[in-house]
Protein backbone atom coordinates (compact mmCIF):
# COMPACT_ATOMS: atom_id res chain seq x y z
CA UNK A 1 0.00 0.00 0.00
CA UNK A 2 1.17 3.47 -0.87
CA UNK A 3 0.70 5.68 2.20
CA UNK A 4 1.89 8.92 0.56
CA UNK A 5 -1.42 9.47 -1.19
CA UNK A 6 -4.72 8.80 0.61
CA UNK A 7 -6.67 8.53 -2.63
CA UNK A 8 -4.33 5.83 -3.92
CA UNK A 9 -4.63 3.92 -0.66
CA UNK A 10 -8.43 4.20 -0.80
CA UNK A 11 -8.49 3.07 -4.43
CA UNK A 12 -6.31 0.03 -3.69
CA UNK A 13 -8.42 -0.85 -0.67
CA UNK A 14 -11.61 -0.43 -2.68
CA UNK A 15 -10.31 -2.78 -5.41
CA UNK A 16 -9.32 -5.33 -2.74
CA UNK A 17 -12.84 -5.07 -1.29
CA UNK A 18 -14.42 -5.63 -4.71
CA UNK A 19 -12.16 -8.65 -5.33
CA UNK A 20 -13.06 -10.00 -1.87
CA UNK A 21 -16.77 -9.71 -2.69
CA UNK A 22 -16.27 -11.49 -6.01
CA UNK A 23 -14.37 -14.33 -4.31
CA UNK A 24 -17.01 -14.47 -1.57
CA UNK A 25 -19.81 -14.75 -4.12
CA UNK A 26 -18.03 -17.66 -5.82
CA UNK A 27 -17.54 -19.41 -2.48
CA UNK A 28 -21.16 -18.94 -1.35
CA UNK A 29 -22.66 -19.50 -4.78
CA UNK A 30 -25.25 -22.04 -3.71
CA UNK A 31 -26.49 -20.36 -0.49
CA UNK A 32 -26.82 -16.63 -1.06
CA UNK A 33 -26.29 -16.27 -4.79
CA UNK A 34 -29.13 -13.77 -5.35
CA UNK A 35 -28.12 -11.41 -2.53
CA UNK A 36 -24.44 -11.35 -3.46
CA UNK A 37 -25.26 -10.83 -7.13
CA UNK A 38 -27.26 -7.75 -6.16
CA UNK A 39 -24.42 -6.40 -4.02
CA UNK A 40 -21.93 -7.02 -6.87
CA UNK A 41 -24.19 -5.04 -9.23
CA UNK A 42 -24.34 -2.26 -6.61
CA UNK A 43 -20.54 -2.30 -6.23
CA UNK A 44 -20.19 -2.10 -10.03
CA UNK A 45 -22.47 0.96 -10.09
CA UNK A 46 -20.54 2.60 -7.21
CA UNK A 47 -17.22 1.86 -8.95
CA UNK A 48 -18.50 3.45 -12.17
CA UNK A 49 -19.71 6.56 -10.33
CA UNK A 50 -16.42 6.77 -8.40
CA UNK A 51 -14.41 6.56 -11.64
CA UNK A 52 -16.52 9.31 -13.24
CA UNK A 53 -16.26 11.60 -10.20
CA UNK A 54 -12.50 10.98 -9.97
CA UNK A 55 -12.22 11.95 -13.66
CA UNK A 56 -13.44 15.50 -12.95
Amino acid sequence: MNKKNNEKTFEEGFKEFVNYCKAKSLANDTITNGLLSKSLILIKIITTIYDKVKGF
